[in-house]
């Protein structure tokens, strides 16, 4: 399991995965992705006395911020070839539109619903567009 907090910042998972399925027919296609962020325990929980502080974790259980808990997010996207150099594209990204875990605000790199660059602060967002090539 990771950690995150004061001393190691940003959660930082031991396991986190995308994972990506498609099927094309003819001038269509279809992607599914699965992106997967894992639990990770408040740095003061660490073993390592340079970085834990045990006399902390009670307070961080009563205030929910002693482990994150894993974070799925699913996105959805197709593509249709409108012509040989044209294709149309479109998705959704987080269908279920999950909210990252919440925090405490335990260092500078946080904010009350999660942590940019590890979670997913949008929530469910719809996207589209036109691809060109020459």
């Amino acid at each position: 399991m990771g950690y995150f907090g004061t001393q190691c910042g940003i959660p930082t998972p031991k396991w986190r995965h995308l994972t990506r399925v498609s099927w094309e027919k003819g001038k269509t296609s279809i992607s599914a992705g699965w992106r997967l962020i894992g639990s990770v325990l408040n740095d003061d929980a660490s073993p390592n006395p340079a970085i834990g502080d045990p006399t902390n974790i009670s307070l961080l259980k009563a205030n929910a911020m002693y482990q994150l808990p894993t974070t799925s997010y699913l996105d959805l996207g197709g593509s249709y070839n409108l012509a040989k150099n044209y294709r149309l594209v479109a998705g959704v990204n987080n269908i279920f539109d999950k909210e990252p875990p919440l925090g405490m605000g335990s260092s500078l790199n946080d904010y009350g619903t999660g942590f940019y660059g590890t979670y997913d602060p949008l929530g469910r967002y719809f996207h589209w567009g036109l691809q060109f090539t020459f």
